[in-house]
């Protein structure tokens, strides 16, 4: 299987973490093509002998591996209800809601879990990662997923040895292997106070108070005029929501389909080879396109489901991501207050093994109205803004706070200056004054900086102020 230079890269970097570690996660965004790297693994597995078990816990995710392992041209077997076992085969992709249930007769060399942030201790993944673990301790385990984030941001190392990170989605765009999004941003939907239920918004509080808000004829409204034509996917908050947004695109003459986890799997498959097709525009789903759907023809996201989850934000958007002849972009559609909650698909984000709670962007989100040239906080959009006409910008914070701490000090530095001529008073008072105010070591290299400058001091005057500041600080 060829590898693009990308995934040949983290792949040998899970190698070399593989000779310290047993229990690795990998990351990679979506549409990154983590099937076709971990499928690589299994083969490079199953070549020297040995059995793969790769855990899935979607009906899409499980066909998906086993179509691109059987394609490599090894036999693979399907653990779910409603196939037939076959442990004999060397590669099991199994469902983990099935296997949970079942044993199976022979030990395994890798585990592979895929959409590996579902991954904890104490669900199904962990009870059977415990018993494949007693069953053979020498056993490696490769996690992956685009998002290695919890809600509760409590991280994973209680799981995993070692996160391996590889290409970033800005990167990936760069290169030509994801479709830049453009991000459609209307203002800021104040729902007030809605409930939370395992660290996201309560789905009954949230519908109610989201749908009385945003009725469904306004992303009907949006459509027409932002994306009229393209191939669509909205993501609901619940079946009553997206029933609601199908009928509401009927209405207007848009053909259009709903799916949620009860749409029975001959009616799932039809309708998304009909959108796939373009018999069908526009599909309203809940909690079935978040994970494991490649369809490179979706052309715009319609965000209506707000959540407090970063990792759900990044699997929803991702969706349109993957690129398509004639495809400049995917829009982004955003009526749930995710891009002001969570930043830019493309944002730097330094995941971490550990508590997650970092992993938000940084970078402040500004809107741009290119029609009049104001910018605005993205909270705070007025209510007749043209979303046609905003751009969004990310601008990095840690660079706006040295900017503002510098003026800051800069105007400190003028006042004392004034005073210590107004009294007579030797200038290095101005040094000394201003440094015992400083927070750290930034902030008193800049006081050093400005003081050397106006007295015309030698530059090297700057480090030894900046002993004189540390020696000052030891002594309290």
């Amino acid at each position: 299987m060829d590898l693009r230079p990308y995934q040949q890269d983290i792949k040998n970097k899970i190698y070399r973490s593989w000779k310290e570690h047993r229990a690795v996660m990998a990351t990679m965004p979506t549409g990154a093509g983590k099937t076709v790297l971990f499928c690589s693994i299994a083969k490079d597995c199953v070549d020297r002998g040995g059995r793969v078990l790769i855990l899935a816990h979607r009906e899409e995710l499980i066909t998906q591996a086993a179509n691109k392992i059987s394609g490599l041209g090894l036999e693979t077997g399907i653990i779910k209800s409603g196939y037939t076992a076959e442990y004999y085969k060397r590669v099991q992709v199994a469902s983990v809601q099935t296997l949970i249930r079942r044993e199976v007769p022979y030990k395994f060399n890798l585990c592979i879990v895929d959409e590996a942030h579902h991954d904890q201790h104490d669900n199904a993944y962990g009870s059977i990662r415990k018993r494949l673990t007693e069953a053979n301790p020498d056993m490696f385990t490769l996690g992956v997923t685009a998002t290695p984030v919890r809600l509760n941001g409590s991280g994973f190392k209680d799981i995993y040895d070692i996160l391996v990170k590889g290409i970033t989605v800005k990167e990936l765009i760069r290169q030509g292997f994801l479709s830049p999004p453009k991000y459609m941003t209307f203002p800021y939907v104040h729902l007030g106070k809605v409930k939370k239920t395992g660290g996201d918004f309560n789905l009954k509080d949230l519908s109610e108070k989201f749908r009385s808000k945003i009725p469904a004829e306004f992303l009907v409204n949006d459509y027409l005029r932002l994306a009229k034509g393209k191939q669509t996917i909205v993501f609901a908050i619940d079946v009553a929501h997206s029933k609601e947004i199908e009928a509401a695109y009927m209405n207007a003459g848009i053909r259009c389909a709903h799916i949620d986890g009860e749409t029975p799997d001959r009616e799932r498959q039809s309708i998304i080879r009909n959108f796939a097709n373009k018999s069908i525009q526009v599909v309203t789903n809940v909690g079935v396109f978040t994970e494991g759907y490649d369809c490179p023809g979706i052309e715009a996201v319609q965000l209506a489901r707000p959540t407090e989850s970063l990792s759900l934000y990044m699997q929803m958007s991702g969706r349109g991501l993957r690129p398509a002849d004639g495809k400049e972009n995917c829009l982004i559609l955003d009526r749930a207050n995710c891009i002001a909650t969570h930043g830019l698909l493309e944002s730097d984000r330094d995941w971490e093994l550990g508590k997650s709670s970092g992993q938000k962007s940084k970078n402040k989100i500004v809107a741009v109205d290119t029609s009049t040239g104001k910018q605005y906080d993205i909270e705070y959009l007025p209510q007749d803004i043209n979303p046609e006409y905003i751009v969004l910008k990310e601008l990095d914070t840690s660079m706006l706070n040295r900017m503002m701490m510098e003026t800051a000090l800069a105007k400190s530095f003028l006042r004392m200056k004034y005073l210590a001529e107004s009294r007579n008073f030797k200038h290095k008072w101005i040094w000394y004054k201003l440094i015992a105010q400083a927070k750290n070591s930034d902030e008193a290299e800049f006081i050093s900086q400005l003081y050397v400058k106006e007295y015309q001091y030698k530059p090297g005057m700057v480090k030894f102020l900046m002993e004189e500041y540390r020696n000052l600080k030891k002594a309290g």
